[in-house]
């Protein structure tokens, strides 16, 4: 998904009984999937649950061909063309939806793209010493534009904003008749977004940061105005995507060398498919009825050993 995933199928008793095959071992989505890798995992594993999940982005055939997939489960996965940046695709889907099923017990916003970076991948040593800091500092300020930052700011931050509040009837709906029910907005950030290391793309790791702060703001305000919707955060470390590295190999070696980090992953392996499912089926379903405002990191130990 490079755009949202919103769930209408309410996940019950999901934890008892949640779908978390290891994928990795059967299916390879590097390549024609890296765009939507992580939003694809959570919409498979809450379709393997039962749920009725809509996939939203930018690249309808993209979805369409994700949505193909195989997966275990009596769910149902449906491609939705929606540009996130824009408020009438917003408004469409929304609209779309309120006909169809009236209601959205789920919503997950995933957008993200990388903007613009000084290294061309993360195994690129270059270091400033190499350079005169009057170098570096212009290569820095050459490589990208005020018009690059606002575009990452808009489809990182901005958009969650906006998909969310276009999105709280339903949301609000899907709880109707239901003693201490709540709807559920799980924000997939980022790990860069607290790391101090930039690794090159500075605008990605901050507005990750605003869009972590978004988040507790959204959910200090839903509870204050007693709204019956969580909102959480997922903040994934190194999992296989388009925004990490630009092979399986090279991923592979990233998470066992320290490379641009300041000591590797002790885990020593990227995440795994059923390892998000898990966390994101525990946001979305009532185990989770008593966490709000939070935001948890998948990264296998990598913020304990780099500050």
């Amino acid at each position: 998904m490079d755009g949202h995933g919103l769930v209408t199928g309410i996940l019950k008793n999901a934890v008892e009984r949640v779908v978390i095959r290891k994928y990795r071992d059967r299916t390879n989505y590097w390549g024609r999937y890296r765009n939507l890798f992580s939003g694809l995992m959570i919409a498979r594993g809450f379709a393997s649950n039962g749920a009725k999940v809509y996939i939203t982005g930018r690249h309808l055939e993209v979805l369409q061909q994700a949505a193909r997939q195989n997966f275990e489960g009596l769910g149902e996965i449906y491609p939705i063309r929606m540009d996130v940046t824009l408020k009438e695709d917003i408004l469409s889907v929304v609209d779309n939806i309120k006909k169809t099923d009236g209601k959205l017990d789920i919503l997950v916003n995933n957008a993200a793209i990388d903007g613009p970076k000084l290294r061309s991948s993360f195994t690129d040593e270059a270091k400033p010493k190499t350079q005169s800091f009057a170098e570096y500092g212009r290569e820095l300020f050459d490589v990208q534009s005020f018009e690059d930052w606002g575009t990452v700011a808009q489809v990182n931050v901005a958009a969650y904003f906006f998909v969310t509040m276009a999105f709280l009837e339903l949301l609000v709906a899907s709880t109707k008749g239901k003693e201490d029910s709540t709807a559920t907005v799980i924000n997939v950030t980022s790990g860069g977004g607290t790391y101090k290391l930039s690794l090159g793309y500075f605008a990605y790791a901050c507005l990750k940061a605003a869009a972590t702060h978004l988040t507790m703001q959204i959910a200090t305000d839903f509870s204050l105005k007693q709204i019956p919707v969580r909102v959480n955060a997922i903040a994934p470390g190194i999992f296989p995507s388009r925004l990490t590295t630009s092979s399986q190999e090279e991923l592979e070696e990233y998470t066992k060398t320290p490379m641009s980090y300041l000591s590797p992953i002790p885990r020593r392996r990227p995440g795994r498919e059923h390892e998000m499912v898990a966390l994101a089926v525990y946001l979305a379903s009532d185990a989770s009825g008593y966490t709000h405002g939070q935001e948890i990191f998948i990264d296998g130990g990598l913020l304990g050993v780099n500050p």
